[in-house]
């Protein structure tokens, strides 16, 4: 352990005496591994940790499928399953996040998102209850308003109090929410909820399978494949829709992984992010190779003299490992420094709503990491230095009187790894262009609507003080007319589902006259409830009939207007205008809607899929608690929240709004992963073109100083400055086309797996397979300048006194 200590306190020596030299490694390391750590965190928080439930890769969740579209299941369905297949241990039912008003409890209103689900969903998602249990099965089928509340509620609005069971609150007006249980912390399924209801589908035909409302997530039995589950669903699929044609025709069940819904997106953005770090990573690596060899070139009669007076091998292998190793290491802990910035920034970039079990940060294992990366870097570093010191020749060396001048090995070696640097470097600028401009054109997408300067928020009305249409109606009207009144507001309108919003709204649907097997042929459509002036405040086009009107209210005739691609679907020969549809199938409950206009396609929630089928409809003719209010202004979200929410707390005190957002940021929150991955390449892009100048900067720096008397001897017999200055140029030139031909043939091969998330840009897109070299070839450029006009001032009398 002496011997060790000594050694490193012997390293430490000598770095301190060239402070330069070891600032330039420290930083250039301190870049990669910083990038390095930052996005191993997020892959290790969103890739890598588990899910917060028991045994999750047993965890499914099951849908519906008709031709391409997705669809919701019924509760007959779910008995069908599990009747008669084999594959689940059990499946618990869910709906869509519903948002409910607490207030009463003396603190000021709030909004609550809940999620409507039957008793046994903890059971399957195997969680336990710290704190109570479970409703009664018995309450899911009649009106019992049960709950369990999230570890979170319980401690910021119930301060974690024991006695919080069996407690009465009061949501949405009505106080009579009974409290059973509390969840382990970060426990908000699917998403964001903040409590748990029962689902009570007392009202609904549980025999009946066209009532199609329901997510569902089930557990596999020990043993099934995700294969095996679903093949066995396809073929109870094609049973049922021969048994059942009115209801099942054409009618798939599928499966997918519970994990894919928090890390379906994303997963490859991170890998690619990740990838490209270790790019950084290498370039930085073969960097520091550069930079230590020249050192130990410059150290070689050190390293002869220490060999001839008894110094073993292992005492020089040492300390070369030692001085690799701590200089990694204090890149490694400037790095750590650098990656809890980046980690905040990208943090702030994402403004996504990540699932709340996912934190993201430097925690023990990313601590981990960092120290196995800058500790294997040291050590292949450190090789390098160790490899060339054991083949000079110590004899020539000290014979010589100084470092010997090299040879063709050494300068092959150099010439190496400056093109491995630089193949690198192409490599990821092509990544970087690839990303930036399939970033540009999603940003071009027509949207069908004019997002600029459209803001938004929701209100969701208590049922119990809002349970009669014209309640809900009249709460709605003062709202836009009190909103519209405000100074700031330069127009408002208001929706069920806005563009971009956070979940989608499906329904099967029939069209008068429709056979029953017409019917089932129909895709999911996507409906919109909305007020008379939504596309005027939207700027959605009208291509036919005319707009919802102050006329189209409860009591009036059942009119809609769709968007042209589903009246091209229906009627591809004929006008769509006065024909009728309805919602669900041809005996529900709801009445036909007379068509009386087509819109222009609207891309509702994602810039990268094409539009769906839509329906709109006049919202006070079927007047709902939930909508979202969403208004036209030039102040900022900051300044008109307050008066909003006065707005909201004036009209009914027990009221609160919600979800406030700009219509870019909701746009860019379906987006962000490619927004962060197209800024990060564009960083990392600057950053590997940045470490390719400085290490061509050195290799060309070191090779003219090593040459500085074979300039002398140019210059004796009648070389110019210009001429030498050309030489450096031209070989470095050499140099950058070979590393540009085997970059390009690299990128050809690599960006192909880039393919699935590129939009609108061919990996192989010409334009930045041309303007990368360019931009390669222009650093390598500027890098050798000032080698250049070094090696242009060799003076011949200079040189040849060189030795």
């Amino acid at each position: 352990m002496d011997i060790i200590l000594k050694d490193i306190r012997f390293a430490m020596r000598v770095l301190s005496k060239r402070p330069s030299f070891s600032l330039v490694i420290i930083i250039t390391l301190a870049l990669a591994i910083g990038a390095n750590t930052a996005i191993f965190s997020f892959v290790n928080a969103i890739l890598l940790s588990p899910l917060p439930y028991g045994q999750a890769e047993q965890l499914v969740i099951l849908e519906t499928e008709r031709g391409n579209e997705k669809g919701q299941l019924s509760l007959r369905d779910v008995t069908d399953i599990l009747e008669e297949t084999t594959i689940f241990d059990d499946i618990a039912v869910y709906g869509s996040n519903s948002a409910y008003n607490i207030s009463g409890d003396g603190q000021p209103p709030d909004e609550l998102l809940a999620t409507l689900c039957s008793s046994n969903l903890f059971e399957v998602l195997a969680v336990d209850m710290p704190v109570g249990g479970v409703w009664p099965e018995e309450f899911d089928r009649r009106r019992n308003h049960s709950i369990v509340l999230t570890h979170k509620v319980w401690q910021e609005r119930y301060q974690g109090r024991e006695d919080i069971l069996d407690q009465i609150v009061k949501l949405d007006g009505y106080d009579g929410y009974r409290i059973f249980g509390v969840l382990p912390p970060n426990i908000h399924f699917p998403f964001h909820s903040a409590l748990f209801r029962s689902i009570a589908y007392y009202d609904l035909d549980e025999t009946k399978r066209s009532n199609r409302w329901y997510e569902a997530v089930g557990r596999l039995k020990n043993g099934v494949t995700y294969q095996q589950a679903n093949a066995e669903l396809q073929t109870l699929s094609k049973r049922l829709a021969n048994d059942f044609g009115d209801s099942n025709f054409e009618l798939g069940f599928t499966v997918k992984p519970l994990e894919q819904i928090y890390r379906g997106e994303v997963r490859p953005y991170l890998w690619l992010l990740f990838g490209s770090v270790v790019l950084i990573l290498l370039i930085a690596c073969v960097n520091v190779i550069n930079l230590l060899l020249a050192r130990a070139v410059t150290r070689e009669k050190e390293f002869a003299i220490r060999t001839a007076v008894g110094s073993g091998k292992s005492k020089l292998i040492r300390q070369l490992l030692f001085e690799s190793c701590l200089l990694s290491l204090a890149g490694g802990i400037l790095g750590l420094a650098a990656a809890y910035w980046w980690v905040d920034l990208l943090t702030q970039m994402i403004r996504a709503d990540l699932p709340t079990w996912i934190t993201v940060e430097v925690d023990p294992w990313v601590l981990g990491f960092t120290f196995v990366v800058a500790i294997v870097v040291g050590i292949i570093a450190g090789m390098f230095p160790i490899w060339h010191t054991f083949r000079t020749n110590t004899a020539q060396v000290l014979k010589e009187g100084k470092s010997g001048s090299g040879g063709r090995q050494r300068r092959f070696l150099y010439r190496g790894l400056m093109v491995t640097e630089m193949v690198l470097a192409v490599i990821m600028l092509i990544g970087a262009g690839l990303m930036v401009k399939s970033y540009l054109n999603m940003q071009q997408v027509e949207l069908g609507f004019e997002p600029e300067n459209l803001s938004t928020f929701r209100v969701a009305l208590g049922w119990k003080s809002y349970q009669k249409p014209e309640q809900k109606s009249a709460y709605y009207k003062q709202a836009l007319a009190e909103i519209s009144a405000l100074p700031e507001i330069e127009a408002i309108t208001m929706s069920g589902n806005p563009p971009f919003g956070p979940h989608e709204q499906k329904s099967t649907f029939t069209v008068e006259g429709q056979s029953i097997y017409a019917q089932q042929k129909n895709p999911f459509i996507n409906y919109k409830r909305i007020a008379p002036n939504y596309f005027q405040v939207m700027e959605i086009d009208l291509l036919r009939g005319r707009a919802f009107n102050d006329f189209d209210v409860r009591g009036s005739v059942p009119v809609t207007i769709i968007n042209e691609k589903l009246a091209r679907k229906l009627w591809p020969d004929g006008s769509a205008i006065g024909k009728k549809i309805k919602f669900q199938e041809p005996d529900s409950e709801w009445q036909y809607m007379t068509i009386v206009g087509i819109s222009r396609d609207v891309l509702h929630n994602h810039l990268t899929a094409e539009p769906g089928y839509d329906v709109y409809y006049p919202y006070f003719q079927t007047p709902m608690l939930s909508q979202y209010l969403i208004f036209k202004t030039q102040a900022s979200m900051s300044e008109l929240r307050p008066k909003l929410n006065d707005v909201i707390l004036g009209i009914d005190p027990e009221q609160c709004a919600y979800d406030f957002l700009t219509m870019d940021d909701r746009i860019q929150s379906k987006v962000w992963q490619k927004t962060v991955t197209s800024s990060l390449f564009v960083a990392f892009g600057f950053l590997a073109a940045l470490l390719a100048a400085i290490g061509i900067f050195s290799v060309t720096s070191y090779a003219v100083s090593r040459r500085t008397k074979e300039m002398g001897i140019r210059r004796v017999f009648g070389a110019g400055a210009g001429d030498v200055f050309n030489t450096i140029l031209k070989e470095n030139f050499r140099l950058t086309a070979l590393s540009v031909v085997i970059g390009l043939g690299l990128a050809f091969l690599l960006t192909r797996f880039m393919e699935d998330i590129l939009f609108n840009v061919s990996s192989i897109d010409p334009y930045i397979f041309a303007a990368v070299p360019l931009v390669l070839v222009f650093v390598a450029f500027l890098a050798g300048l000032a080698p250049a006009f070094k090696a242009a001032r060799v003076k011949a009398i200079t040189a040849l006194k060189y030795e």
